[in-house]
């Protein structure tokens, strides 16, 4: 009699405290909460230097950069060579600071975009506006450097 007890009280509280307690509210605020990250977001590149940019025929691909989260590492794509290195955030505060970039080392004099007027840009970088999907890199003075916006695949 005593392991039928022990066993219908474990089941039952097994089954209580499993009982759903709003899920659907923690889900809404963990998207909410992606809404306002700047890590592990594809940012292509809409503005730079208040400049509109457009992806050029022969370019291989968009300029973007991702921030990804372990080791503070940024990679991405500068308009002829992919690019990599490290950045430091202060989310709360709204700065960033870009450093140790490598790049290959590819020629595309067929490209009037110069890369080199990007990663500059990053290196200046020390500030960030986010604005749902869109994101403003700054310099010390607030002036907006370059505008991206967030590609979801």
């Amino acid at each position: 009699m005593k392991p039928l007890f022990l066993f219908s009280f474990i089941f039952t509280l097994i089954f209580f405290s499993c009982k759903n307690t709003g899920s659907t509210v923690e889900k809404k605020s963990l998207s909410e909460d992606f809404s306002q990250q700047i890590t592990e977001k594809y940012w292509k590149l809409k503005v730079l230097n208040k400049k509109k940019i457009k992806m050029e025929k022969h370019q291989e691909r968009e300029v973007y950069f991702i921030l990804k989260t372990e080791r503070n590492k940024v990679k991405g794509f500068a308009g002829c060579n992919h690019f990599s290195g490290f950045y430091d955030l202060k989310n709360k505060q709204q700065k960033i600071k870009f450093t140790n970039f490598s790049t290959a080392k590819k020629t595309c004099d067929q490209l009037k975009f110069d890369e080199n007027d990007f990663l500059d840009v990053l290196e200046k970088t020390a500030k960030f506006e986010l604005k749902k999907d869109q994101l403003s890199l700054k310099d010390n003075k607030n002036k907006i450097l370059a505008e991206f916006e967030a590609i979801y695949f």
